[in-house]
């Protein structure tokens, strides 16, 4: 059973490589250093179209769909603030925003102080 490759098969992996001491090119190092930023990124994006792909299997409703589509827009919302960006009543948002975390489409963030009433209410986040 072969627990690290190349040490069972006495294959030499770095160490005893000719080009181990050899000094990394400028070009190929920033690519190097690089790299874990393209797979964070490809994983964020690889959530984003799965979140897509399972929105799309639920079916939201027309009203649903429009708060989903605004919270998009910014990290957090208040209910009064998408209200506001709508134009539509208060009541006819918290009941969407209440089904969205029902289907754990949204998730509560941070207590802050709403823009547009000043108050220190619950903001929600796309999750």
């Amino acid at each position: 059973m072969i627990e690290r490759f190349g040490q069972e098969a006495g294959l030499p992996l770095f160490a005893g490589s000719p080009r181990a001491g050899a000094r990394v090119p400028k070009h190929i190092q920033a690519r190097l250093e690089s790299a874990p930023k393209a797979i964070q990124m490809a994983d964020e994006t690889r959530k984003v179209a799965h979140m897509t792909v399972n929105i799309d299997e639920l079916k939201l409703g027309e009203k649903q769909q429009k708060v989903l589509d605004t919270m998009y827009l910014r990290d957090d919302w208040t209910s009064e603030e998408i209200a506001e960006k709508l134009s539509w009543g208060i009541n006819r948002v918290v009941g969407r925003v209440f089904e969205l975390r029902q289907l754990g489409l949204v998730i509560p963030a941070l207590k802050r102080q709403c823009s547009i009433t000043g108050m220190i209410v619950q903001a929600w986040r796309v999750k």
